[in-house]
């Protein structure tokens, strides 16, 4: 899987979704994430190895996608932009840099 595109994840806010509301998203969150679940139990029954041509391990990694693309919407919905959303990650990983003493994210080499 060479040679993808570097895309972040697009709230799907468009005609299909212009009567939604928070709690469409929070639902459809949910529903999302049981998929994730779904995937990663099927992943795990066939052996869970994570080579890039498995098929388990594809779907899973699209549900994850969509898990993300959900959350986004919900954001969205609750007026959180692109550039709140950015802000708001940037906040949450600086934090779990420095949260139990530094053992949560593994220092680059």
């Amino acid at each position: 899987m060479t040679n993808r595109p570097i895309e972040a994840p697009v709230p799907c806010n468009g005609p299909l979704y212009s009567k939604w509301k928070p709690q469409h998203y929070l639902a459809k969150v949910i529903e999302e994430a049981g998929e994730v679940g779904k995937a990663y139990l099927d992943f795990e029954m066939c052996g869970g190895k994570p080579e890039k041509v498995n098929a388990h391990w594809i779907r899973l990694m699209c549900e994850c996608a969509d898990l993300h693309n959900a959350i986004t919407s919900f954001q969205e919905s609750l007026n959180c932009d692109a550039a709140d959303r950015q802000y708001f990650t940037h906040m949450i990983n600086e934090s779990n840099r420095h949260r139990d003493g530094g053992r949560r994210i593994a220092k680059k080499e």
